[in-house]
């Protein structure tokens, strides 16, 4: 079988194209800034937030770079976790939350803070009452027909409780972010 010398030149100039686009510069390296400049972590405030309707609030965020100083951020990008959360709240640019509706579940915000190349991420919990309800108490502790003892390799439910213990008005499932001091090495980790 004959190629015609047309397509075997069309071939050659086609691999050399290819060939030729992959040379060349390779590359700089990427600057490398010092840990007291580098961002390591972001923390937003506040990291769960209770709102009736019509409540407005401001998340804030703070950048630390790797020695745990603050740093300035470049910028900061706000997301709802669910497009479908926009109709319960109201996000805009600056971190402004504004709650529409009541949620059923708990509403999350993810916010991302740039410096430089470097981006962290950090996550709020918000969660949107009816109406406001004053007087709130926490109470953190296991079911009734649980004990606050657990066996090693076993796990419990600790349901958390918002109510006012004058009137027994309380916030259904509250929107809760453990935090467990990495010295306390008797309790392995939260889910809620």
């Amino acid at each position: 079988m004959a190629i015609s010398s047309t397509y075997t030149t069309s071939l050659v100039a086609l691999a050399l194209t290819f060939t030729c686009g992959c040379m060349g510069d390779r590359g700089v390296a990427p600057v490398v800034a010092a840990p007291e400049h580098t961002l390591g972590r972001i923390i937003t405030t506040p990291t769960v937030a209770l709102m009736a309707v019509g409540g407005t609030g401001q998340l804030r965020v703070t950048g630390y770079s790797l020695t745990g100083d603050s740093v300035a951020l470049d910028s900061v990008v706000y997301q709802l976790d669910a497009i479908t959360d926009s109709v319960r709240v109201r996000l805009d640019s600056t971190g402004a939350i504004a709650a529409l509706n009541p949620t059923s579940r708990t509403v999350q915000v993810n916010v991302f803070g740039f410096k430089g190349d470097v981006v962290q991420a950090d996550r709020v919990m918000l969660q949107v009452t009816p109406q406001a309800i004053s007087g709130l108490t926490l109470s953190i502790q296991p079911g009734p027909s649980d004990s606050a003892i657990v066996s090693v390799g076993t796990g419990t439910t600790i349901m958390p409780i918002l109510r006012n213990p004058l009137t027994g008005a309380q916030v259904s499932n509250p929107a809760m972010r453990y935090r467990v001091k990495s010295t306390c090495r008797r309790l392995r980790s939260f889910t809620r």
